[in-house]
């Protein structure tokens, strides 16, 4: 099976990629790589949403031995409770970039199972969230898989997109370090449970 998303191609689980979309696909992964330290650290744990607010994180992590990577996102309320958790192997995907991208792709989705409520989706890749927040992707070397993010969401005026450092979106960071396989759930596997107890308590 083929999905074509403009110069993309994934063929049997393989993302394949035009050459002349490889050098913009390697600045892309080192944006994503070096943006949480080249910001002022304003953010370095994580922050509540607003009560009647669903706060997604979501985050991607490259498994360079396997040649595969694996995003994980959880979406948690205004207490910091758990409402449900995803992890998705992305296999042949080895670009930081790529594996960002279908990371949010995938906070998009999960963010329609909550169609009354306000979300914000929250990252700690800055380009991708900027790009997310200013409409800017159409030449993007990511622009197809963000399009994506965007007509998921098409309709909805309740959501928004939040950039996280690192140390404030450590919960989506285990899911993904963990995502071997695909799984989801709505009780937290147990090695989220001590960075959610200390989310809990900010």
């Amino acid at each position: 099976m083929k999905l074509f998303f403009r110069k993309y191609v994934v063929c049997r689980g393989r993302l394949l990629i035009s050459q002349k979309r490889i050098r913009g696909l390697f600045l892309s992964s080192m944006s994503c790589v070096s943006s949480a330290g080249t910001q002022h650290r304003q953010q370095e744990k994580w922050i509540k949403p607003n009560p009647g607010t669903i706060k997604i994180n979501f985050d991607g992590a490259l498994f360079p031995q396997l040649k595969c990577s694996g995003v994980g996102i959880l979406g948690r309320e205004s207490n910091g409770r758990c409402l449900g958790w995803k992890t998705v192997l992305l296999p042949h995907v080895a670009d930081a970039g790529v594996t960002e991208a279908f990371a949010v792709r995938a906070a998009a989705e999960y963010a329609n199972e909550f169609p009354n409520s306000s979300i914000i989706i929250e990252g700690d890749c800055l380009e991708i969230i900027n790009l997310l927040r200013n409409k800017g992707y159409a030449n993007h070397p990511l622009g197809p898989l963000l399009h994506d993010v965007d007509a998921q969401l098409q309709g909805r005026n309740n959501i928004g997109f939040s950039f996280a450092f690192r140390e404030a979106n450590q919960a989506a960071h285990l899911l993904a370090r963990n995502a071997l396989s695909n799984n989801a759930g709505t009780m937290p596997p147990d090695y989220l449970f001590q960075v959610l107890c200390i989310d809990e308590d900010n």
